[in-house]
């Protein structure tokens, strides 16, 4: 968000002009005041120790990060003075925190402690992130704090390394199951080579009797992906036996067994878990779409993730897409996924396709996902991502649908700009997949052989040029 110390600042009220918002005090009480020598504007936030203990602090909050992408690396720094004679010369070190979303603490990254003095002077911290979809928070910290102590604090910065290409993956779909050998290694090679850090991939179960997982090339696309310095998405679709009206019979020990034996197969090549592709298409036995949707919570979403986590604790679990359209729908989904599966899940998988036209902010798909959004916002789950794990566009093919054209292969790549300067503007924006890589030479004749960006031949269309540039922007 820019700010006046810089629009690359993660900080969204650095300098207290206006006020002490997105910002908190551990054991002390936070105002803003005037100061002539304020190191940027003419007010600085002041932290006066009111606690018990010994040390008091001033916090981001929210949290800067919500989630954060592994290996990326972030610069917190901020200008700090005594505000009381009592506080000259105490220690004061400013400090980068990562937890998972659960809030179990990951790593501390401290800057060494200074002593206080009356003038302002400059503490800064480096950290790099361990684990993708952790949280990361910045906040300063006063020890051997006594009452009378009180610190001023002004400038604060956080950056990061991190381009959007921390939040650009592959979505392939079924056909990504059957590449091996050299088709895989050379497929694997181009998206790694594209700048994509993330690659969703799919495991299916079809029996009722036995929840046993179809692996599908599964172990070939993690340790090759993996291998390439890259991460995955875990997509787990259980496909149930249909009765005779079409409807599947979810089964929730099923999914609880299933889930569980993905997990163990994936054994720490993974941590992130979708349930089910697009479920507000499916026919889980629901009436209506609030049934629909309930029925999905209960027998999908809920047990798997209760298995997902108890295998592994650090484990993220994106729930299935609801309906974008129209508004209504998309808020029924989620609000209905709130009243039997709160607390089971750490962000949430949408499909935002507009094609045949343009992914604007403007476009009702794109301003249904804030309204989303703020639905986990009024739920306290801010934090927590709307995942894009499939957007893309058509070249060629016939549609299922009316009025679902494809696009030219020019128009492919001014959407591909367009997509990622939309969603590098959302706050709340976690990975975007973009499905595909390669066109599907066994459909020729629909819409859905042709969202690769190589067409079927491997040779490059111009959206492969497009994605390239535009996620090496900074995020």
């Amino acid at each position: 968000m820019a700010n006046a110390l810089g629009a690359d600042n993660l900080i969204h009220n650095p300098s207290f002009e206006a006020n002490a918002a997105d910002w908190a005090s551990w054991q002390g009480h936070l105002a803003t005041v005037e100061r002539p020598d304020a190191p940027e504007g003419a007010r600085v936030g002041r932290v006066t120790f009111g606690g018990a203990g010994d040390a008091y602090s001033i916090d981001d909050d929210p949290d800067i990060v919500p989630w954060a992408t592994a290996g990326t690396t972030y610069r917190a720094c901020a200008s700090v003075a005594a505000a009381s004679s009592s506080a000259v010369g105490k220690p004061i070190r400013i400090i980068l925190r990562e937890r998972t979303p659960a809030g179990e603490w990951v790593a501390v990254s401290s800057a060494p402690s200074v002593a206080l003095t009356s003038s302002f002077q400059r503490i800064c911290v480096d950290a790099s992130v361990d684990r993708s979809f952790d949280v990361i928070d910045a906040y300063v910290l006063q020890e051997d704090a006594a009452p009378g102590d009180a610190f001023d604090v002004d400038a604060f910065v956080v950056t990061t390394s991190a381009t959007l290409r921390a939040r650009a993956g592959f979505a392939n779909g079924f056909m990504q199951r059957y590449w091996a050998g050299d088709t895989l290694a050379a497929r694997l090679d181009t998206m790694a080579g594209s700048g994509a850090h993330w690659l969703r991939v799919e495991v299916h179960g079809y029996d009722t009797t036995d929840p046993g997982p179809n692996w599908g090339g599964l172990d070939g696309l993690l340790d090759g992906w993996s291998a390439r310095g890259g991460e995955a998405v875990v997509l787990i679709i259980l496909h149930r036996d249909r009765d005779e009206q079409g409807r599947q019979d979810l089964d929730p020990d099923h999914y609880r067994a299933f889930a569980t034996a993905v997990v163990e197969k994936v054994a720490g090549r993974a941590r992130v878990y979708e349930i089910e592709n697009e479920p507000v298409f499916d026919d889980y036995g629901g009436a209506s779409l609030a049934e629909k949707a309930r029925l999905y919570a209960e027998n999908a979403l809920v047990p798997a993730s209760l298995a997902i986590k108890a295998a592994d604790p650090a484990a993220v679990v994106l729930a299935g897409s609801g309906s974008l359209y129209p508004l209504e729908d998309a808020q029924l989904w989620m609000e209905t996924l709130y009243t039997y599966a709160a607390g089971t899940f750490d962000g949430v998988a949408a499909h935002p396709y507009t094609w045949p036209w343009t992914p604007t902010p403007d476009h009702a798909i794109f301003q249904n996902l804030d309204a989303v959004a703020a639905i986990l916002a009024a739920h306290g789950d801010a934090h927590k991502p709307i995942v894009i794990t499939e957007w893309g566009a058509p070249t060629g093919g016939t549609a299922p649908l009316p009025g679902f054209v494809h696009v030219s292969e020019e128009e492919h790549a001014r959407q591909m700009r367009v997509f990622w300067d939309t969603w590098a503007q959302k706050p709340y924006g976690g990975p975007a997949f973009v499905y595909s890589l390669i066109d599907d030479p066994d459909q020729p004749a629909s819409t859905e052989g042709h969202f690769g960006l190589l067409r079927a031949d491997g040779s490059e269309k111009p959206s492969m040029a497009a994605w390239t540039s535009r996620i090496g922007q900074p995020r």
